[in-house]
């Protein structure tokens, strides 16, 4: 452990896991260093944690979802799946491939079950636990690669007013109580209603 922990340790060791029913089997481990130096740079300033989407295929919110978040300062995303349609698959490949941000897709599929009957499922006696599991887990990825993290999900818009993006606010309040560990967005449901009428006169107008 100690080896483990040294900052002068250049690669980590490998790791595997084995079943107790199969000791024999040794599944390999993908370690991921976590370690920070202390006021070392980091490659992103902000990163967005988006925790377990599953049956996602709605690729048109994705769209929106990642531009805002573009805006306010982020370039490292994190997106937790467990299912998704075709559709969105293509979608993130192209964000993928971009340029100016970081899209990681960490697989967070279902817990295996041994039998078929509801009471000896592991995954219907979690309670959403999960969630503060995939929390903890984005904590430990992001923490030596971006400044600050956000928790998010994809119909969650983030609203900054005096022109100032995310990120500028939140490193003008950390200028003036550099004390604080998190910050707390306060939310509420917004409606955006279209008249049909004004939309028309409107085309009509361009035409």
């Amino acid at each position: 452990m100690e080896e483990l922990l040294s900052k002068s340790q250049q690669t980590l060791p490998q790791a595997f896991l084995s079943r107790a029913d199969k000791p024999s089997l040794h599944e390999p481990v993908k370690l991921l260093d976590a370690r920070v130096v202390p006021n070392g740079p980091r490659k992103h300033q902000m990163a967005v944690c988006v925790l377990r989407s599953f049956l996602l295929v709605d690729w048109t919110s994705l769209a929106q979802f990642f531009e805002i978040y573009r805006a306010q300062g982020v370039t490292k995303f994190y997106l937790y799946i467990q299912s998704m349609s075709p559709e969105v698959d293509a979608f993130l490949k192209l964000y993928q491939k971009s340029d100016d941000l970081d899209l990681e897709l960490i697989s967070w599929g279902p817990l295996p079950k041994t039998a078929s009957t509801s009471e000896n499922d592991p995954n219907l006696q979690i309670d959403r636990g999960e969630l503060a599991l995939s929390m903890n887990d984005c904590v430990l990825r992001s923490r030596g690669i971006a400044k600050y993290t956000i928790w998010s999900d994809f119909d969650e818009i983030v609203v900054v007013l005096n022109n100032l993006t995310l990120f500028e606010m939140i490193e003008k309040q950390r200028a003036s109580s550099n004390k604080s560990g998190s910050y707390v967005i306060p939310g509420s449901f917004a409606h955006y209603e279209v008249i049909f009428s004004h939309c028309m006169e409107h085309i009509k107008r361009s035409n």
